[in-house]
């Protein structure tokens, strides 16, 4: 009876000894399950912070985003929300995005600095100028999302008391002088390269208008296409025009008149290989205006009323104001079509 009481314990022992054995055993499993699945979730909730990053960018790249701001979306079956706000104080074009992504029933959060922008191009700009921009007398911009901004390739030099700038300021030198600035202002800068369109791109499909003069016209255009005018010399421009298109000078234009769109729908970009010169009389510019050598204004006061100016330099004789078109913002395909600088070819 003892040996047998000895036995039925040892075997009760090793009885309880593979129970704990097989549960942790057991246990293991459990606990590599779960880590194997807490890391699968961590993995794909990095790859829906990664879409809602290239979201946001490509929100502030077309203009369509005001910081700060809280975002809140669904991507690949996971609730994200982001906060975000501008870093250029700490790192120039730059913004800070909190993410919290819940996946699986876990929440992941992480903090990201990512750049702010796109690929700088002169028609981002309400002004923009390749060489030292002097200022004597007023400047203004203006653009729904505080998107005026102004960019200089050199130094600018302001002397006046009235530039208002309703964006951001840019400056690859020196500033000298001091504006009103509704975003921020960056000196240093990176260089944009200046854009020199190639007269027989232009000329490809284009209605040929001699060197003279272009009056009012409508566009003949399609969603894909906008009518080109091409002069190959030099030419005078004023008028109302209407639809979408482009008006290419081979050497230099001459604006004698005020310059207005039949509606809002209208868009045109006017082109000088050489100069652009503004004459006195000449109060009022719709359009997108590009000059591949020097922007003249002879009057006191001229209105871009929607568009922007681009130009090698600019000998600014009097006030001027730029209400900055955001088109080209909201869909860069538009800058293409028009065949700005830089957007085309």
């Amino acid at each position: 009876m003892r040996q047998r009481g000895s036995t039925l314990l040892i075997v009760l022992v090793l009885v309880g000894a593979t129970t704990t054995v097989v549960i942790a055993a057991a246990d293991l499993v459990i606990s590599s399950m779960t880590s194997q699945w807490r890391r699968y979730h961590a993995v794909h909730a990095r790859y829906v912070a990664d879409a809602m990053v290239e979201y946001i960018q490509s929100r502030r790249a077309k203009g369509t985003l005001s910081l700060p701001t809280t975002l809140n979306r669904t991507i690949d079956g996971s609730d994200v929300t982001a906060n975000i706000q501008d870093n250029s104080i700490n790192l120039k074009r730059s913004l800070l995005v909190e993410i919290t992504v819940e996946e699986g029933g876990l929440t992941f959060k992480e903090s990201r600095v990512v750049g702010d922008g796109f690929e700088p191009k002169h028609f981002y700009y309400a002004l923009a100028s390749d060489k030292t921009l002097n200022l004597p007398n007023s400047l203004a911009t203006t653009s729904p999302g505080h998107r005026g901004h102004v960019y200089v390739g050199n130094d600018l030099n302001i002397t006046s008391l009235g530039v208002t700038i309703d964006g951001d300021l840019e400056v690859f030198r020196n500033l000298t002088g001091s504006a009103s600035v509704a975003g921020v202002t960056w000196l240093g800068v990176p260089k944009i390269s200046w854009p020199t369109p190639d007269p027989l791109l232009y000329a490809a499909g284009a209605v040929f208008v001699g060197s003279g003069s272009v009056g009012s016209h409508t566009f003949s255009n399609t969603a894909l296409v906008y009518e080109t005018l091409y002069a190959p010399g030099d030419a005078d421009i004023q008028g109302t025009f209407g639809g979408r298109g482009v008006v290419f000078v081979g050497k230099n234009i001459r604006i004698t008149g005020d310059i207005y769109y039949k509606d809002d729908n209208a868009l045109i970009a006017i082109i000088a290989r050489d100069d652009i010169t503004v004459e006195s009389k000449v109060k009022h510019i719709d359009g997108f205006l590009y000059a591949g050598r020097t922007f003249t204004q002879k009057g006191a006061n001229l209105t871009v009323g929607r568009g922007a100016i681009v130009a090698k330099s600019f000998d600014l004789k009097g006030n001027l104001v730029v209400n900055y078109d955001h088109a080209v913002w909201d869909d860069p395909d538009v800058g293409w079509r028009l065949k700005l600088p830089g957007f085309f070819p």
